[in-house]
């Protein structure tokens, strides 16, 4: 998926997300240097979801405690909206110019991920991860408005508005307890990666 770290791996070996970010904004040149009338704007988000509790990776209070309550600094809630569209409130949304920009955000929340090392893999995922791309654009056209009896035409803006959000999922990977020889809180971990499916569905 590319939610690893990228330092130093070659980009034919990169994985999805790193890619797409070369391909979006590949594609947007192009179709800006294609139509003067079209305007995109670029969100990024990334959240995960650990021991069923989702964490903002581009916000680290979401991960911090209260010392006195005990409950994170930043909470995420999962909401339905009227029209039925998933949203999860309090989630941090960065307007991005640039793939270098993605890449440095990817390396933030990357950062930001809870890894340990078990007996099948020395720098294991212990959540699941969601990035998601928006893109929003707007099409401004310039048409004649129907004259009216004796009136001149005159110019009016017909805009046209479409967005699109591509989520890219990043599973930590099924565990059996006896192959990863986990304990303690690696167990738990575990038991919750394998919970967390059903949570994240």
């Amino acid at each position: 998926m590319g939610t690893g770290s990228p330092i130093g791996v070659p980009f034919e070996q990169l994985g999805i997300i790193p890619r797409v970010f070369k391909f979006i904004f590949d594609e947007l040149d192009m179709r800006r240097a294609q139509s003067e009338f079209s305007e995109f704007k670029v969100k990024i988000s990334f959240l995960e979801l650990y021991n069923e509790e989702l964490h903002d990776l581009l916000d680290p209070a979401s991960m911090v405690r209260d010392k006195i309550t005990g409950k994170p600094l930043k909470e995420l809630t999962i909401r339905e909206e009227k029209n039925g569209i998933i949203s999860v409130w309090g989630l941090k949304e960065m307007e991005v110019t640039s793939q270098q920009e993605c890449v440095h955000w990817l390396n933030m929340g990357i950062n930001h991920r809870v890894t340990s090392s078990t007996g099948m893999n020395e720098v294991s995922s212990r959540s699941h991860a969601i990035f998601t791309v928006t893109i929003d654009q707007k099409i401004v056209k310039d048409e004649p408005a129907p004259p009216g009896e004796g009136e001149k035409t005159d110019e009016v803006a017909q805009v046209t508005e479409i967005s699109s959000k591509f989520h890219f999922v990043d599973l930590a990977g099924s565990e059996r307890i006896k192959k990863t020889g986990a304990t303690g809180k690696l167990l738990k971990e575990g038991i919750s990666i394998n919970k967390g499916l059903l949570c994240l569905g």
